[in-house]
């Protein structure tokens, strides 16, 4: 009996291979049979939490609008790019700018017998009129014959040419295997004139059921990984296309958290876009600047920082515990430049954050 033991650095248990009379038998058939034993008597090296984790690599294949985000809604501010009513679609006659338009959600919408949460912002312009003062909201196959569930609300109180939030629930009744289903504004017939809506949004129960949360299905499984952190923003989205379009951190506070344990491993925009340009040398202290504000954001107290007092009128009082930070993102792609982009923000930050701990996105031969 033959036994070759090969220790691998990083795994729990040594790995132990026995071999039966030194070289492997052959079975009738003429196939090489290897006995392989596993031990797990011996412990090897212990393995930090923070091997293993995940990277939220922002709406890449539509992993966070369409994936991980519970929104069922496809272009609910009609801001995307280059086409403002991308995904929505008229059905019927009228001369409403958005008269029963129906958005056809990210890849079509899921209807189960379930409580469906919806919002919108609506106004009507000066003499514009809504025949009985209700709106008939909900879910229905893409022909509009099938009705898989509706909601009605009072738009007769809302002042002419003023804005109004409404926030309602869209109970299903009837279930369907189809995912070519619509979301659709129904008026009555005699409404005439212009009305405005904006951000329309419709989530089914969330996970853990968070206002403005994630889908259940998908959420469970990214927690099931118990990844030791969580990366954000992804890589690509945090360069951005180009330099102007790079990810704004401010851009994104809101009062929105969803916390699963792992530890954050926080992404910072290091001056270098997708474009292959990187901020000049002696131009990037606006750069630094903005991730001090960030991480003054994120860290710091609520009572003597401007950016913590932001924090906490936003709903947060207590700081953030960020141990991690990433200055960049795949930087191998662009050495040269961050062989000075780098030192410029580790330099800066490490002083001003002691207890954070900053990583770099490639080797230290740059």
């Amino acid at each position: 009996m033959k036994q070759i033991t090969l220790p691998l650095i990083g795994f729990i248990a040594s790995l132990v291979i026995t071999i039966s009379s030194g070289w492997p038998t052959v079975n009738e058939n003429n196939i090489n049979v290897v006995s392989l034993n596993i031990e797990n008597a011996n412990t090897g090296q212990i393995i930090p939490s923070t091997m293993h984790g995940v990277i939220l690599e922002t709406n890449i294949n539509r992993d966070d609008d369409g994936g991980l985000y519970a929104e069922i809604i496809y272009n609910r501010a009609f801001q995307e790019k280059g086409r403002s009513l991308d995904g929505w679609s008229p059905f019927g006659q009228g001369s409403i700018a958005l008269n029963t338009f129906q958005p056809f959600g990210f890849y079509g919408i899921n209807i189960q017998v379930q409580n469906y949460t919806a919002s919108f912002f609506y106004r009507s312009l000066g003499e514009a009129y809504v025949a009985g003062g209700q709106l008939r909201i909900g879910f229905s196959d893409s022909t509009g014959q099938i009705t898989y569930g509706i909601s009605t609300i009072d738009v007769s109180i809302v002042p002419a040419d003023n804005w109004f939030p409404f926030s309602f629930t869209i109970p299903i009744f009837s279930n369907t295997s189809s995912a070519k289903n619509v979301f659709f504004i129904e008026f009555p017939p005699g409404s005439k004139g212009d009305f405005e809506f904006n951000i329309v949004s419709c989530f089914p129960p969330t996970y853990k059921d968070r206002v403005n949360g994630a889908r259940m299905d998908i959420a469970q499984a990214f927690a099931d990984l118990k990844p030791g952190y969580v990366r954000l923003p992804g890589g690509n989205d945090l360069e951005g296309p180009t330099i102007l379009e790079r990810f704004i951190w401010n851009n994104t506070i809101d009062l929105l958290e969803n916390h699963i344990g792992a530890t954050p491993v926080l992404a910072v925009y290091a001056g270098y876009s997708l474009d292959g340009k990187a901020v000049p040398q002696d131009e990037l202290q606006p750069y630094v600047d903005e991730v001090i504000k960030e991480l003054d954001f994120l860290t710091a107290s609520a009572s003597n920082n401007s950016m913590g007092a932001l924090r906490e009128r936003l709903g947060r009082s207590e700081p953030f515990d960020i141990k991690y930070v990433e200055i960049g993102n795949e930087d191998f792609f662009a050495a040269s430049s961050y062989s000075y982009r780098w030192p410029a923000f580790y330099n800066v930050l490490s002083q001003r954050y002691p207890n954070i701990t900053f990583i770099a996105t490639t080797t230290k031969s740059i």
